[in-house]
């Protein structure tokens, strides 16, 4: 599965784009498996792994304790950082979701994804939910949210194209604790029971990030090289996950 959020996860022409679909179809040649890219919403990676509709997603899904128990998950891909999409001068001052609920601001998030869990503990009460990455900005663009939350390397990479290059970011910031900078990891999703699967996956994916094979794709997607070199501190997924089993 890939969805539509570049720079992390995409099709074109029929092909996988992207951070993560690139990353795995790099590991999938590695292991002599073909792929097929199936276009989704971001929210719909994980209904569809528990239906059996496809074998992986590559989304960029974060590695949370209740995603845990609904999909397997590889080994960390990436980690990430989060960030917030401001208006112009960043008005309100904000920085983080704490910021957002002391001024009683709206947020803009993407449905199924991370960053409703962490607006709903930091205790905002506007949360308004959208289909992808553009709909987000382009709501935060007409005034219907004050703050759009998503991880640094996409709010980097959208907005540094031309029909958003008015808003600001704020400065990155780690999304669930200061003490361990791994804790906004994301990787591929398995279906629950792959475990097979899952254990060839990481270890071909280890082989290939030691010899640097991932390098290129990192640069053509231009993920910042603080998230780069957090990977070094990434802890395995069975440790993240703390030996959660899916069911």
């Amino acid at each position: 599965a890939v969805t539509n959020e570049l720079p992390n996860s995409s099709s074109q022409g029929g092909q996988g784009v992207g951070i993560f679909p690139e990353i795995a179809e790099r590991v999938f040649q590695e292991l002599d498996i073909e792929v097929e890219p199936v276009p989704v919403q971001f929210g719909a990676q994980i209904p569809g792994l528990r239906a059996d509709r496809f074998e992986l997603a590559a989304g960029g899904l974060y590695l949370t304790d209740e995603r845990c128990r609904a999909i397997q998950f590889s080994d960390p891909v990436l980690p990430f950082l989060e960030a917030l999409a401001v208006e112009p001068g960043n008005p309100l001052g904000l920085e983080r979701y704490e910021d957002i609920a002391e001024n009683d601001a709206a947020v803009g998030v993407v449905s199924g994804s991370f960053e409703i869990e962490l607006a709903e503990e930091a205790g905002v009460s506007d949360i308004q939910q959208f289909p992808d990455i553009p709909a987000m900005l382009d709501g935060l663009q007409a005034g219907r949210i004050d703050a759009a939350g998503y991880d640094n390397v996409v709010i980097s990479y959208f907005l540094a194209q031309p029909q958003y290059e008015e808003l600001e970011s704020s400065p990155p910031f780690d999304p669930v604790d200061d003490e361990y900078p791994w804790s906004g990891t994301a990787g591929m999703a398995f279906q629950p029971g792959s475990e097979e699967l899952r254990d060839a996956f990481n270890e071909a994916q280890a082989e290939l990030l030691e010899e640097g094979a991932f390098d290129e794709i990192f640069e053509n997607w231009e993920v910042p090289r603080e998230n780069r070199e957090l990977i070094a501190e990434s802890v395995p997924a069975d440790e993240i996950c703390g030996g959660v089993t899916p069911r």
